[in-house]
């Protein structure tokens, strides 16, 4: 039992060191626009939010080592998923994406 409690203090004490910082961008209306992990370096590492200028997410993003990894989500106002896929250098869509009305009905998907 010690040992197992001596190696999750380890876990734990090494998932902490790891800096992160968020950094927030706002719209000038106050609301909250950007929000985005960083390491020390200030490169993106981590979540990424986009917001619209109302407060409603508008995309998420993963980012590691300053490029987007997995799968990109962008939102209808309302909060159902607008459209998802993968993006290659941060701005190409690649492999396939999906394409959704505002009530979050599937209304086509491509390959790109």
């Amino acid at each position: 039992m010690r040992k197992f409690l001596s190696l999750l203090i380890v876990i734990i004490i090494i998932f902490s060191c790891e800096e992160k910082d968020v950094v927030k961008e706002y719209y000038p209306n106050g609301m909250l626009k950007v929000k985005v992990e960083v390491d020390k370096e200030g490169i993106q590492n981590g979540l990424y939010e986009g917001y619209y200028d109302t407060g409603e997410i508008e995309q998420k993003m993963n980012y590691v080592n300053g490029k987007i990894v997995d799968t990109v989500f962008y939102y209808h106002k309302n909060g159902k998923v607008r459209e998802e896929g993968v993006l290659y250098n941060n701005d190409l869509k690649i492999d396939w994406w999906s394409f959704y009305d505002s009530h979050g009905v599937l209304k086509n998907k491509s390959e790109y």
